[in-house]
């Protein structure tokens, strides 16, 4: 299994923020190896990728996300589900109802004080999240950085704002 990887991509490598439905088609290796299916066709496996934080999946890491992240909040504090919770309505269409694979997306997006490293992380739902105004507070506290000139820094910012992200405490 250690053999099976991607050939150096990685979400930083493969982003675009022109890709407004955030699916990239990624190519699997074993070792330097391209796979490829039964029929001889290469092998990809669809991966979402997009900007942490970015609960409205505008693909900008703004204030707007922290209030998207604070009106969520707010509607599950008040006896809401979060399956019934509709996390991003301001500025996509790609979020159809509050079960879309991009609602769920756009949870995983903004819950910035999850443990990244995590091997679970990738899959949990909407409803495993705990999306509330610490994660509110933590995106703004990154887009203030990068409104400082650190937006080319965000790996290290987001390391600051919330070293817990690796598991650690």
């Amino acid at each position: 299994m250690n053999a099976i990887n991607f050939n150096g991509a990685t979400p930083a490598s493969t982003y675009r923020r022109e890709q407004t439905d955030f699916t990239y088609q990624v190519a699997v290796y074993y070792n330097d190896m391209k796979l490829v299916d039964k029929d001889g066709n290469d092998l990809y496996v669809t991966a979402y990728i997009g900007v942490k934080g970015d609960a409205n999946l505008d693909n900008i890491l703004d204030s707007a996300d922290a209030a998207q992240v604070l009106a969520y909040y707010s509607e599950v504090v008040n006896g809401a589900s979060p399956d019934e919770v509709q996390l991003s309505l301001t500025r996509t269409d790609l979020v159809t109802g509050p079960d879309s694979i991009y609602d769920h997306f756009a949870a995983f997006l903004a819950d910035t004080d999850t443990n990244e490293w995590d091997p679970d992380n990738w899959s949990v739902r909407k409803s495993g999240r705990n999306n509330d105004s610490a994660d509110a507070s933590q995106i703004l506290a990154a887009y203030t950085e990068a409104n400082n000139g650190r937006e080319n820094e965000m790996w290290e910012v987001w390391n600051e704002i919330v070293p817990s992200r690796f598991g650690e405490n």
